[in-house]
């Protein structure tokens, strides 16, 4: 069916993704509803797309999924200086990797009890991923099994979100449900406790011109080494692999250079917003809805999974409900989220640990999920 901006019109493709980008990261911005920014990216591009008013596929898109993938992936690790984040995350960390194990046991067992079909192993292993580290790290295991533009990766993101966007609202709501919020944090919230950072972690340097320009130059640099091993060596999931550790491992070595840069993570977070937009709007909502009930029992599994452990773990620990509800959050979603509902919520000592835990999440999630597929 026709639609209303051609597939071939690139430049009006882009202004409606660069639109929904930055639509997305406005509603961050706003306290009550920030957390949902990444989700009305992806939702207003399907919304356009369901009304025909952009296509599902064009050329545009497909060099958004070559290209800005990786170069997310790159940048958002700029920071991801492993030392730094463990002495600085505090109990919000421990509450990401309880939040995590839950998240691996829930896909685990979800395996054994569900049939998701041929590609159930890649399924599996793209929601670990998803759940672990957030957007980023679901692209990044889709592209490393060819599946980052495919029928049956949209599929698994429109189910995701029918499990996660209310999962996400039940977090965000929880401090106000009373008796489900004593149940779920016995001590008193961190907020009230003192102390506050007033910094968010990656907000150490200026934003110049020639910071952008840098940060973009070093973070093409390790994307086209990790692809030229990746060739060379004929493995794919290998190049996400080898972005992950050579970041991190440049992050923790030489970490006065990378504090000299700064804009690496808003051009990452814009990069992989334009994905999202593309990606929905390349959603066939039909096959989603036929296709796509036993990704979406298995995703409630794994949430099931990921809640039940963390309140077990968490009050063995004695980890108080901010902290469990903000590694949560940045688990399943990202650290742009859990900063989000830090802000909401006044928890303004925990929106640092939360972007530093979900920068973490970054780090562990395509390998995680990638050894995941390769452990089934």
């Amino acid at each position: 069916m026709n639609t209303l901006i051609s597939h071939d019109d690139n430049l009006a493709l882009l202004v409606v993704v660069l639109c929904c980008v930055a639509f997305g990261c406005w509603l961050e911005t706003k306290r009550s509803v920030g957390q949902f920014g990444l989700i009305s990216v992806y939702l207003l591009a399907a919304l356009l797309s369901a009304l025909h008013v952009i296509p599902r596929s064009s050329e545009l898109y497909t060099v958004i999924n070559a290209y800005f993938v990786p170069l997310s992936l790159s940048l958002l690790l700029f920071k991801a200086n492993i030392i730094r984040i463990w002495a600085r995350s505090g109990l919000v960390l421990v509450a990401f990797l309880i939040a995590a194990t839950g998240t691996v046991f829930g896909a685990a067992l979800g395996i054994q009890l569900l049939d998701l079909g041929h590609a159930e192993d890649e399924i599996s292993g793209i929601v670990v991923a998803a759940w672990v580290g957030g957007n980023v790290n679901f692209a990044a295991v889709a592209d490393s099994f060819g599946l980052a533009n495919s029928e049956i990766a949209s599929i698994i993101v429109a189910s995701l979100f029918v499990v996660g966007v209310p999962y996400l609202a039940f977090l965000s709501a929880l401090p106000g449900m009373g008796p489900v919020w004593r149940l779920f944090a016995r001590q008193q919230p961190q907020s009230e406790r003192g102390g506050r950072e007033p910094e968010p972690a990656n907000a150490t340097a200026e934003i110049t011109a020639t910071s952008l320009i840098l940060a973009l130059a070093v973070g093409s640099v390790i994307v086209w080494l990790s692809t030229v091993a990746e060739e060379m060596i004929g493995y794919t999931p290998l190049k996400y692999l080898l972005i992950t550790l050579l970041r991190v491992l440049l992050a923790t070595l030489f970490p006065k250079q990378a504090d000299k840069l700064s804009g690496h993570y808003e051009l990452g977070k814009i990069f992989i917003y334009s994905y999202f937009a593309i990606f929905g709007a390349s959603v066939n909502f039909a096959a989603a809805f036929e296709h796509g009930s036993d990704i979406v029992m298995f995703g409630s599994v794994v949430i099931a999974c990921h809640l039940l452990l963390l309140v077990i773990i968490g009050r063995l620990f004695k980890l108080s409900g901010p902290d469990l509800a903000i590694g949560s959050s940045a688990c399943i979603v990202g650290p742009a989220t859990a900063a989000a509902i830090a802000t909401a919520h006044g928890w303004d000592d925990l929106i640092t640990p939360g972007i530093l835990a979900g920068i973490f999440g970054y780090v562990i999630a395509t390998p995680l999920g990638i050894g995941f597929v390769a452990f089934l």
